[in-house]
This record gives structure tokens, sequence and C-alpha cells, in this order.
């Protein structure tokens, strides 16, 4: 329709009067800016930050997240923004296209900021402008079964969408630690339907299945079987096996000598 602006703003979100103007005034001083958020608070505590900004760390393939007031806001080529209240810029949409719908959830805003980095183009938080946000009214808490689902197979996407080469498959045993250690801990939590949705979400990841959760998609009986035991059975040794981190492991060992000779 010729706008110059999109804003993706979810619906369980409340928005201060300026929020919008404070944006837009940052992105048409910054030709190099093409996407912008709000500092977004918890709705429930205003004072709390819960959204500042991320970094997209490409050698460790992860994106962290800042935690401490004092980081934020985060600006520049490497940062990835939520897609809670994203302002992208019409350039954007022209060079990179639309939010990926594979994704239908979860990660697709990450996504859409590590194409928007790799165009070699910002991002940015403007840090006097601010949303409150309801978190996860839609899907339920963090630990509810559609969230675990889309979480962990869109994981899998966000990287192998984004890496080449070897490095694709480097990366796959790192998402298998991960996810062990989130099964794990889903299961230590005694959350039986959100374990099944995270085993259902690799399946349909390395079935390259996107969009909603299709409940006809299950992981094999067999193979549900091995992720449970890894799930049961010292999640945290698998993790640093599939991470090849032999020091950590190690470590663990001998604390745990130490603790059986104390005792």
């Amino acid at each position: 329709m010729g706008t110059d602006y999109l804003w993706l703003l979810n619906n369980d979100t409340v928005v201060e009067r300026d929020t919008l103007k404070k944006m837009v005034d940052v992105v048409q001083r910054s030709p190099e800016v093409w996407l912008a958020s709000p500092i977004i608070f918890f709705h429930d505590a205003p004072d709390q930050v819960q959204f500042s900004g991320s970094y997209i760390d490409w050698k460790k393939t992860r994106i962290v997240k800042l935690e401490d007031e004092e980081s934020f806001p985060a600006s520049g080529a490497d940062v990835s923004l939520w897609g809670t209240a994203l302002l992208i810029k019409r350039a954007a949409v022209d060079s990179v296209g639309y939010l990926n719908d594979k994704y239908f959830a979860y990660h697709e805003d990450e996504d859409y900021c590590m194409r928007v980095a790799r165009a070699g183009y910002r991002s940015v938080v403007v840090p006097d402008a601010r949303i409150f946000h309801k978190n996860s009214r839609s899907t339920g808490s963090n630990d509810a079964p559609m969230q675990v689902f889309l979480r962990s197979r869109n994981l899998f996407f966000l990287w192998m969408d984004t890496l080449r080469g070897v490095d694709r498959i480097r990366y796959v045993p790192k998402y298998l630690a991960n996810i062990v250690s989130y099964g794990g801990s889903l299961k230590g939590k005694n959350l039986p339907d959100s374990v099944e949705a995270c085993l259902d979400g690799v399946w349909s990841a390395f079935r390259g299945t996107g969009g909603p959760r299709n409940t006809n998609i299950a992981m094999p009986p067999p193979l549900r079987g091995l992720f449970r035991f890894l799930f049961s059975w010292h999640p945290y040794f698998w993790a640093s096996l599939f991470r090849a981190d032999f020091a950590r492991i190690r470590s663990d060992m001998a604390k745990r000598a130490s603790a059986d000779r104390t005792t």
C-alpha cells in the first residue's frame, strides 16, 4: 500500500502515547537502521525491564539477551530484537522480504533480524520508547506445550537457515545438547505434556515441517524412548557429551566423587 514503515505489535501490549513517534524519529534520522524496538517492560511489574535487546553471537550460534539495565539499549549490526513491537523500515521488506511463516511463532523475529544484519543494516532499541507486555497470554506460560513445541522446533530452523556448509553439520550436536537440557528441565518440573511437545518439536524440526503444530506428526516411539531416557538420566551429562565439553564432564565427575567420599 506504499507505506514507509510497518509496525508489528502484539495484542497483549499496552503502549505509551508517543512510543511509535519516538521510534519513527530515530529510524528517519538513520538510513542504516532498518529495525527498531522500544524497551519492553512487564505489564504486571511496570518498573521491570523484560527486554532491551539481544546480541547475535555468530561464532557460538546463540542469541544473547541483555540482562542488566546498565547494558541497554542495544544498538548495532549484530543486534536481535523481539517482534513484540518491531518497527520495520520499508527498505527491509524490499530487500529481505517478510517474516518467514515457516516459524509460525517464536524465533521468527530473530531470523528476521539476522537476515537484516547479513544485508549490512542495523537494528536498534530506542531507549525512551516504552511498551508494557502481558507476557505469553496467547500461548500460556513459557513452559506450556504449544510454546515448548514451537521453541524446540524453531531453534533448529533458526540456525540451519543461517549457517552454511560444514557449520550446519557442526550445529546438530549443539542443538541436541540444548534439547536434552531443555527436556531434562521440563521433566524435572513434572510437565509430561510439555516433554512430549518438546519431542514432537524436535521431530518436526528434523522433518522440516513448519507452520502451526500438527498433532498428527509425532516422534516415532523408539526415538521417543531414547530421548526420554536422555531427559531422565543425568541430562546435563548428555548435553555436555553432545557439546564435546569433556572438561565439564571431568569437573562434574570429580565433584560427585568428592561428594561421595564426604558422605
